[in-house]
């Protein structure tokens, strides 16, 4: 997910956007449905949209909204002409798990004989850490915040000893086709 600045002559809006890959369309058609009844995007059908590499991801837009406009603002920091993602001070508000189960959904992966990992590779070493540090106090998850192998990319490690309690916490939010991503925990 992302969002783009509409600079407006009164107010600022803001446009997000959900991806995935196409062997997750079955979840994105989801958010979509959702995020469509409550009034959020269009009844236009995501779009599949084709990578430099030669995969298929499946994107939708919501609308432009100036009442979401603090979500942008909150997540989004001007650094020297551009907007750099950052993890907003208000975080721990929304925090949920539901909140977990979307995020996990979007950007978590298993680690093969291990535990779970978050890609938080576009957020600074703090922000990670203090994502982390979050899912350890509010949730008593074991984490860890490791290097991807690329300057300055970091995620974050759920311990293989804190995924029962993991995947209790996440799994009533967690949509069906997206349940391969806890295999040997559901």
């Amino acid at each position: 997910m992302w969002g783009t600045k509409i600079p407006g002559i009164i107010l600022n809006s803001v446009r997000f956007a959900l991806e995935q890959s196409i062997k997750n369309n079955a979840y994105l058609i989801s958010v979509w449905t959702e995020l469509k009844l409550l009034g959020y995007c269009s009844d236009k059908s995501p779009i599949t949209i084709t990578k430099p590499n030669g995969l298929s991801n499946i994107r939708f837009y919501l609308f432009t909204f100036t009442s979401l406009f603090w979500i942008f603002e909150g997540f989004y920091t001007f650094v020297n002409g551009h907007y750099i993602k950052s993890v907003p001070v208000w975080i721990e508000l929304y925090f949920s798990p539901i909140t977990i189960a979307h995020w996990f959904m979007q950007d978590g992966s298993r680690q093969a004989g291990q535990g779970v990992y978050f890609a938080t590779n576009s957020f600074t070493y703090e922000d990670t850490t203090r994502l982390a540090n979050l899912l350890t106090s509010k949730y008593g998850l074991k984490t860890s915040v490791i290097k991807t192998g690329y300057e300055n990319q970091w995620r974050i490690s759920i311990w293989k000893e804190s995924m029962p309690r993991f995947a209790a916490l996440i799994i009533p939010y967690m949509h069906p086709s997206m349940l391969y991503k806890l295999e040997g925990y559901v």
